[in-house]
């Protein structure tokens, strides 16, 4: 056979196999596009967080507390989440019998709760035209309890923390003054409230209470459930707010 014909078929040989070939390659190849889909985010639970008062004691006419923070406990995930406030944390518990202070608001995670901590950093107590500070047995309120904040839209899980002035000042010797908190917790779910102004709340819907939780601190400083400390003790405030307490 001439030699230029044999090259003229080699050449056409490996042409036609280099075509099957990618022929082959490009059916028995398929890419597949794909999509990533998000997880749907937790159900998300509006809380809005106020303070307020029942009657002070007879003689005094107003009892300052400064709220550095407050905090509420996941019972799932045991993370806390701290309030926003909206103020500046100063209140005169005094003027709050049957008004309602905002504190501020946090989104958390719908679910359940176990714990409120608020911290106190100071406290005044007015009588007989005289303010002096009033000495803290535990600037940290420590509450338990069984908090369950819903998913809401149009509403909003309100939690309010009433301390009863009437029962946390104690009168000491000397004219001075202890501080151990006496608090009602109440959870309302599905409540519609409103900031006035003076930053009280105006409640157009209470909704439905979900939970109250009655406490009290003891001498130790703990908070006690259902617990009101007495008022016959006898309190001494030394110079550094030591708050000791003495027999008869």
């Amino acid at each position: 056979m001439n030699p230029l014909a044999i090259v003229g078929v080699l050449i056409v040989v490996i042409v036609i196999i280099g075509g099957a070939y990618y022929l082959t390659s490009m059916h028995g190849t398929s890419t597949v596009a794909t999509t990533t889909v998000a997880a749907p985010s937790a159900q998300q639970a509006k809380t809005t967080w106020t303070v307020s008062d029942a009657p002070a004691a007879s003689g005094i006419t107003a009892v300052n507390i400064q709220v550095t923070g407050v905090e509420v406990k996941s019972s799932t995930s045991g993370q806390w989440y701290p309030v926003t406030f909206s103020t500046n944390g100063s209140y005169n518990l005094s003027a709050l019998s049957g008004s309602y202070a905002i504190m501020g608001n946090v989104t958390v995670p719908a679910g359940t709760y176990s714990q409120v901590m608020m911290t106190i950093g100071s406290a005044s107590v007015t009588a007989n035209g005289t303010t002096q500070a009033a000495a803290l047995a535990n600037s940290t309120v420590l509450v338990s309890g069984n908090f369950d904040f819903t998913n809401t839209t149009n509403s909003t899980n309100w939690v309010n923390i009433g301390i009863n002035s009437s029962e946390s000042v104690h009168a000491a010797a000397y004219g001075s003054y202890a501080m151990y908190p006496t608090v009602q917790i109440i959870l309302w779910q599905n409540a519609q409230l409103g900031v006035q102004s003076n930053n009280t709340v105006s409640v157009q819907n209470y909704g439905t209470v979900a939970t109250t939780v009655n406490a009290g601190m003891a001498l130790n400083g703990t908070m006690q459930s259902n617990f009101v400390l007495s008022q016959s003790l006898n309190l001494t405030v030394n110079p550094n707010g030591i708050i000791s307490v003495g027999v008869g």
